[in-house]
């Protein structure tokens, strides 16, 4: 399935649909947001040119029982000649690991969708379903919330520039009191050509209302590497 995914049917595909192609538009006929463009209608996989896994360090912050750091690595096992890649994950290790399958035919980096897809298990499983719904919440939200500015980051040494895409999908939420302190859940993405498939950072943070300047839970994917 071009441009698809393998591993249930997972609306954050929806924002995968035909990644990189030249359109002005999104399904609903709107036109594109700039943290969709950003991080979704840019072809961040085609700074790869030969078949190759990236390295990513995972880190949860989540109280002492929650609370580890792991690894994710994302393999291009093949590249068509029109520039798609078929790409196969390795999502954190041994307990902590998450089983995604293989996706084919992408010009974006799928790791988005997954770092996606596991957050939104992780909050499943602390509310109990409501998996289409917080799916949608999120959705929206880069197109009708989406904030982008222009950040620098550390790589290998040296200051490169990027760009950081931020949303909050559930403040205002008609669910915000079930969510609690999740309503203000906060989602960052650094990108940057300067790095090899894109994305340099993923994060998502549950800010605490009694402990200030700690969060209740932080997730953040890190890139650190590649090899051949």
């Amino acid at each position: 399935m071009r441009n698809g995914i393998v591993f249930g049917a997972l609306g954050f595909a929806l924002l995968f649909c035909a990644l990189g192609a030249p359109a002005a538009q999104n399904a609903s006929g709107d036109a594109y947001s700039d943290a969709q463009i950003a991080l979704f209608r840019t072809p961040h996989l085609d700074n790869i040119e030969q078949p190759g896994t990236l390295e990513y360090e995972y880190r949860r912050e989540a109280g002492p029982d929650e609370s580890f750091v792991d690894t994710v690595a994302m393999t291009v096992t093949e590249i068509s000649p029109d520039g798609g890649k078929n790409v196969a994950f390795e999502y954190l290790t041994g307990p902590n690991r998450r089983p995604f399958g293989a996706v084919m035919g992408f010009r974006g980096n799928p790791l988005v969708m997954v770092f996606l897809e596991d957050d939104l298990r992780r909050m499943m499983e602390r509310f109990g379903g409501g998996g289409v719904y917080m799916r949608n919440r999120i959705r929206h939200a880069f197109y009708e919330r989406g904030r982008t500015q222009p950040v620098t980051f550390n790589l290998n040494g040296r200051k490169v520039p990027g760009t950081q895409i931020t949303i909050t999908p559930f403040v205002g939420d008609k669910n915000r009191e079930r969510l609690g302190e999740y309503e203000h859940k906060v989602y960052e993405f650094v990108v940057s050509s300067e790095v090899p498939g894109g994305i340099f950072q993923m994060r998502s943070t549950v800010p605490s209302l009694s402990a200030a300047g700690k969060p209740l839970v932080q997730d953040t994917l890190t890139y650190r590497g590649s090899r051949s």
